[in-house]
């Protein structure tokens, strides 16, 4: 599922008033998985190591550097697009432990295998 599907998705939820979170807790978990898939992408484009768990891993030092400096962009992003939806950075930071928490942070990724 992409992006725009699960804003799709959202918004024809509220359309037919189908609630089984709020707003807040719905568009924050969207704006999670964005997140982490945006990052992994980058990840796979970058790093040369071995998939772990889904994810791939970085080979050098270098590739640490850069994917973690991609993350705290992209996380910086991220909060500033949620910002504008009145989602808070908390908000987002409790979706995305959620969402780790239920090994849910890569459902619809393009190359995610269970």
């Amino acid at each position: 599922m992409t992006h725009q599907a699960n804003w799709t998705a959202l918004f024809r939820s509220v359309e037919r008033s189908e609630f089984f979170a709020s707003f807040a807790e719905t568009a924050a978990e969207c704006l999670a998985r964005e997140y982490y898939h945006s990052v992994e992408r980058y990840d796979r484009s970058v790093c040369t190591g071995r998939i772990y768990a889904g994810c791939i891993m970085p080979a050098t030092p270098a590739e640490s550097r850069l994917i973690n400096r991609n993350a705290t962009a992209t996380l910086r992003r991220i909060e500033d697009k949620g910002l504008q939806l009145g989602i808070s950075a908390q908000d987002l930071y409790d979706a995305r432990i959620r969402l780790l928490k239920a090994g849910r942070e890569m459902e619809g990724f393009e190359c995610y295998t269970p």
